[in-house]
């Protein structure tokens, strides 16, 4: 939990800046907005993962896209009351840092790289299936 709550002290420390003078309320729906779309594609990007290498789960846990409303709200609301509510990541004593800025940068960056390559991957196993199908069909 400790990378999570770090995570979340730099997100709040960028919010935090007197400069932008956001209020406390405005802090924490930014706070909880971005950490919560963070979270939602991790969690996305594992099914589809598991989607393409192991078996298909993707249309049994998303079967439209309100459930995606659904599951972002609820990790929207868990993300807010058990995390950023108590502000627990803040007890930690971290400092801002140019290392962990890089490392926060480059965890989404590597995030942005597998979902690409998870994707084309998936794409790639579309096109041979329907190959395959219209194959099988002319003949």
């Amino acid at each position: 939990m400790k990378p999570y709550y770090y995570l979340l002290f730099r997100i709040y420390s960028s919010l935090n800046d007197p400069k932008k003078q956001n209020d406390a309320r405005t802090i924490n729906i930014l706070l909880t907005n971005t950490s919560s779309l963070l979270i939602w594609l991790i969690c996305y990007e594992m099914i589809v993962y598991l989607s393409y290498y192991c078996f298909n789960i993707s249309d049994l846990i998303i079967p439209n896209k309100f459930f995606v409303l659904f599951y972002m709200l609820l990790i929207w609301i868990i993300n807010y009351y058990y995390f950023i509510k108590g502000k627990k990541f803040l007890n930690y004593n971290f400092k801002t840092d140019k290392k962990g800025g890089y490392a926060i940068i480059g965890f989404i960056a590597i995030l942005a790289l597998s979902f690409v390559f998870i994707a084309n991957k998936n794409r790639e196993k579309i096109f041979k299936e329907r190959e395959k199908a219209r194959t099988e069909s002319k003949q």
